[in-house]
């Protein structure tokens, strides 16, 4: 999706979840097909995200970074009252499995279900790639008075409606896993962070930010076969940093 309507959608949540800018700086949001999925780590194609870095056209007051996994699914129609469309493991994903692909296939639609009616929060992005701590965001220059090299994350918004992490209380309770599970939140399959302009200056300067997430990426149809013979299985965690990288044209000072 077009990195300016993925913003146009989110404008509002931002608005509400930053409280960073008044109500009007916003117009409505365009209305865009309805997209929900469960992503399990097995569609993780490689460790390197997809990023963009863009000024938003909503009045030009965010700086986003849109960030997306690089996946191994298909997207298809999904006529329910949950959702429009659906991003879901590949063929290729579920034929791994072999043999047992039909069972894993039927264990990863009832655990789909499961989210769509019980979950209780916004989640359309879901992942079972788990996030603790170590999340770093840099520029390779000064950026809104914060020297190159220094951490941004804590300056920008990561989290709330389309952000980049679920936090653990909104996820528990939303989607099907160990009970001993031991995280902070779960990566979004597709987010956009972003940076309130407020009273800094946009200029132009070609400015290079560099994102790396440490992340478990739990085998979730595996664990799903697995629990189909022992309800108390472990999920499997495969420790790895997801990375991306982007180049802006501009930047705040």
């Amino acid at each position: 999706m077009n990195v300016n309507k993925f913003i146009a959608i989110i404008a509002i949540t931002l608005v509400i979840d930053c409280l960073f800018v008044s109500c009007n700086v916003f117009p409505v949001a365009v209305a865009e097909p309805h997209f929900d999925e469960l992503i399990p780590g097995e569609c993780l194609n490689s460790h390197e995200l997809q990023t963009a870095c863009e000024i938003s056209s909503s009045n030009g007051y965010l700086f986003c970074i849109s960030i997306d996994l690089d996946l191994d699914i298909e997207t298809k129609p999904e006529l329910s009252s949950y959702t429009e469309y659906r991003r879901l493991p590949s063929d290729r994903v579920f034929d791994s499995f072999l043999k047992s692909a039909k069972l894993v296939r039927d264990a990863y639609e009832e655990a789909y279900t499961y989210k769509c009616t019980k979950a209780d929060s916004f989640l359309p992005h879901c992942t079972t790639i788990f996030y603790d701590k170590g999340i770093v965001l840099t520029a390779n220059k000064e950026f809104a008075g914060h020297p190159a090299g220094e951490n941004l994350i804590p300056f920008f918004n990561i989290s709330g409606g389309y952000g980049l992490l679920y936090p653990k209380e909104k996820v528990n309770g939303a989607i099907l896993l160990p009970s001993d599970m031991d995280y902070d939140s779960i990566v979004a399959g597709k987010s956009i962070i972003s940076f309130p302009i407020g009273n800094y200056s946009v200029v132009s300067e070609r400015t290079e930010f560099e994102l790396s997430i440490p992340v478990k990426v739990g085998m979730y149809l595996k664990w799903l076969y697995d629990r189909q013979s022992n309800p108390e299985a472990p999920i499997q965690l495969d420790e790895v940093v997801l990375h991306g990288s982007c180049i802006s044209s501009k930047s705040l000072r």
